[in-house]
């Protein structure tokens, strides 16, 4: 597979993360309030709409048309509600504020899988995941989130992997998180510019957060994206080499 890369300046990369790092945690806490908005307002008034249907048809003769559209009614409010709660996992996994990474990207295996079961997945998980920060648990989260929505609109794999691990390094202060996702899809040329936002979007995240991103492809042999996140980034050294499409 072929490689490209790109060097950044110290501090041109300084800035730019700082700013990404602001920029993301905005955009998280939008996304925060933007699902609570949908779940708690929005929620409340289609359940009031299915109860008032539900009273309508128990009033109603079954062989009317105002019970057939009451029962019209209560199969749109749930289909409604479906949409909203795919929605919800997009905008925030309630697992991975509850229960933490490793729950929320089982959740998201699991959901993902259904929508996709021609692909066979093989997922791991390795290594203690618990007590990671809260921007450590929405990078990877992002990050995998993104991937598997490229391999699923783009990929035509047939075949996905994710593996997330723990990685001791040195000293405790330099442990890392290492991911790789790979998909056994058309691939293609890395060194051709992309128009594509969501691998534009998981590179600046990693980069936000003091890791290293790499992409490797080729037409017809797939992709493979690795990402390389540091457990302390303030202790990083900006200077460090970043590789991208």
């Amino acid at each position: 597979m072929n490689q490209t890369q790109i060097n950044h300046s110290p501090e041109l990369l300084h800035d730019n993360r700082r700013l990404m790092q602001n920029l993301f945690k905005v955009q998280e806490e939008e996304r925060r309030l933007l699902s609570r908005e949908l779940h708690d307002e929005l929620g409340q008034w289609l359940t009031a709409i299915y109860a008032e249907s539900e009273i309508i048809s128990r009033q109603t003769s079954q062989d009317s048309s105002l019970y057939a559209s009451s029962q019209a009614i209560n199969e749109c409010v749930q289909e409604i509600h479906k949409v909203i709660h795919g929605m919800l996992r997009q905008l925030r996994p309630v697992l991975l504020d509850t229960l933490g990474l490793a729950d929320a990207l089982y959740e998201l295996k699991k959901h993902w899988s259904s929508y996709h079961p021609h692909v066979s997945f093989d997922f791991k998980l390795i290594g203690n995941l618990d007590k990671l920060s809260e921007s450590t648990n929405i990078t990877i989260f992002r990050i995998v989130q993104e991937a598997l929505n490229n391999i699923c609109s783009h990929a035509e794999a047939t075949q996905a992997k994710v593996c997330l691990s723990y990685e001791a390094g040195k000293t405790p202060a330099t442990d890392y998180l290492s991911l790789w996702v790979e998909d056994n899809g058309k691939g293609y040329e890395v060194d051709q510019v992309s128009n594509g936002l969501g691998l534009l979007g998981m590179r600046e995240r990693t980069i936000a957060a003091g890791g290293e991103f790499a992409v490797y492809s080729a037409p017809n042999d797939g992709t493979q994206i690795q990402v390389k996140l540091p457990l302390n980034p303030l202790s990083t050294n900006p200077n460090r080499r970043h590789d991208d499409h």
